[in-house]
């Protein structure tokens, strides 16, 4: 039986989560071990995930400075577009960031590399409408979005267009 080890933050809202969480693991045939809660304000005792914040934050700034770069667009917190850019920073920092084992952490849960191509977030690209109406011969079948990022769940392209 395999065995695992939550350790989080002593945030008092996240004991709720984290206890849900550790019912859905042990659901699944995992043993765990009650939460460990981190000594409150002590960021070195979670000091894995503090890196991991890290280099999200990291992987934000440099894309969010591109898109700047490019467009002249601030990504700011409030914005609809910076829930995407974190949630495709996260798939990167998955299937993409290389930790110190020589190994990505999808590696790691998988045992094989993720098999996708990326475009870079934010870039326009071309996307085939697919509809369950049949569609006229002269209407478009292709329009242009941005790309933001790759789902879960079945590995599809996200893109947000303006509808």
């Amino acid at each position: 039986m395999k065995h695992c080890v939550l350790r989080v933050d002593a945030e008092p809202s996240l004991r709720p989560l984290m206890e849900g969480v550790a019912a859905k693991i042990r659901a699944a045939g995992v043993d765990v071990a009650l939460p460990q809660w981190a000594a409150q304000g002590s960021h070195q005792s979670i000091g894995s995930c503090e890196r991991h914040h890290d280099i999200m934050a990291g992987f934000a700034r440099t894309i969010s400075s591109v898109i700047f770069r490019k467009t002249g667009l601030r990504v700011e917190p409030k914005m609809r577009l910076f829930t995407w850019l974190i949630r495709h920073c996260g798939t990167l920092v998955t299937c993409c960031h290389v930790r110190s084992n020589g190994q990505t952490s999808h590696f790691m849960l998988r045992g094989e590399e993720a098999k996708f191509r990326l475009v870079p977030f934010g870039e326009v690209v071309m996307f085939k409408i697919e509809s369950a109406l049949p569609r006229s011969k002269l209407l478009p079948r292709w329009e242009k979005g941005i790309f933001a990022g790759i789902s879960e769940r079945d590995r599809s392209y996200i893109v947000l267009t303006i509808e």
